[in-house]
């Protein structure tokens, strides 16, 4: 490569700068907010564009299957998720640490529904001490994260 050239060959290939003669820099951008949204800079079709994540939308349960939680204590004011079915359900059981389900705790299906904080159904006083979500995800669902109400 000669001074002051680029090479765009393939997207793993990345811009290199040169900041001096011979010496030649990869320029790092970190990931940086705007309107309340997580941008990435990233390199696609041969030019450097941003790849947007809500707050707290970085990393995602998705695809057909189901998995538990850890142990949650005792939320004060009940359970919500961080989750996406507006493509596709969830089902939620609410069972001891065990993993086996809380006697008169339904299970609860969620479609069609996307938000940061969607209610979880369950009255306060029928949560265990400690208490394990089982959770089945199809068609697309995506669960980012749960937390207290």
């Amino acid at each position: 490569m000669n001074k002051g050239e680029t090479s765009f060959s393939d997207q793993r290939t990345l811009c290199l700068g040169e900041i001096r003669s011979g010496q030649w820099v990869l320029p790092v951008v970190r990931p940086f907010h705007v309107d309340g949204r997580l941008h990435f800079a990233t390199w696609k079709d041969g030019a450097m564009v941003t790849v947007v994540y809500g707050r707290d939308r970085l990393v995602a349960v998705t695809g057909e299957g189901s998995f538990r939680t850890p142990p949650l204590v005792r939320p004060q004011k009940g359970i919500a998720l961080n989750a996406d079915t507006s493509q596709g359900w969830m089902e939620a059981t609410l069972c001891d640490r065990a993993g086996d389900p809380v006697r008169g705790a339904s299970a609860c299906r969620i479609e069609g529904i996307e938000g940061a904080s969607i209610s979880l159904p369950w009255k306060q006083e029928l949560l265990p001490m400690e208490c394990v979500l089982c959770i089945r995800l199809g068609d697309g669902a995506k669960v980012f994260g749960v937390a207290e109400k």
